[in-house]
């Protein structure tokens, strides 16, 4: 694959291939490949020391995760699992509470979490390696920046993960931290912590 340009804050920025992506991020953090099992191990001990069902704290942290840092992801995480169900939440976006009534009412079935990449990522969290999780950073270092991701180019782009993946000796999830990681560093964005940390 050759490299290809994407705007980022007006800024155009040169990525070289997903796989040169994938080996960036693996050098920058070795660990960054094992990302969803410690966040596995993370919502683990949360679910130990607050008493809430691990299937739970996974699925709120999947539904609350979409465009926020994963701090403030953390943060609405356990404002909701504090509060008594269907309680007002200070800072959720509409769409997150009735993703969240959605996934109430199919019996908190990480299956049945809406949205591609919300649904993986709580998969990914919960143990499926071969979830893959793929996110506007993920995206944007697959050269699908800006672009609307169907349910069909999600499909597409998730089996390119997984293909990269297979050549590179990693799991799918695995991988597509990696190039999270990756592609982030390509863009300056370092700083912060991107650990689940509760």
């Amino acid at each position: 694959m050759s490299a290809y340009e994407q705007s980022y804050h007006g800024v155009a920025v040169k990525l070289p291939s997903p796989s040169t992506l994938i080996r960036e991020g693996l050098a920058l953090d070795p660990e960054c490949g094992a990302w969803y099992d410690d966040a596995r191990r993370a919502c683990a001990v949360y679910s130990a020391e607050t008493g809430h069902d691990l299937n739970r704290v996974i699925g709120v942290l999947s539904i609350t995760s979409p465009r926020v840092t994963v701090k403030r992801n953390v943060a609405l995480t356990r404002a909701v699992l504090a509060a008594p169900v269907d309680a007002y939440v200070p800072g959720l976006l509409p769409s997150t509470r009735v993703a969240l009534a959605h996934w109430r009412r199919q019996g908190e079935d990480l299956h049945a979490i809406r949205g591609d990449k919300t649904r993986s990522f709580a998969l990914a969290i919960a143990g499926d390696s071969s979830a893959v999780v793929l996110d506007v950073w993920a995206l944007r270092g697959l050269g699908l920046g800006g672009v609307n991701v169907t349910s069909k180019r999600y499909r597409g782009a998730s089996a390119t993960v997984r293909r990269l993946a297979t050549r590179q000796g990693l799991a799918p999830a695995g991988a597509q931290a990696a190039l999270w990681y990756g592609t982030r560093a390509r863009y300056g964005r370092t700083g912060g912590t991107s650990r689940i940390e509760f």
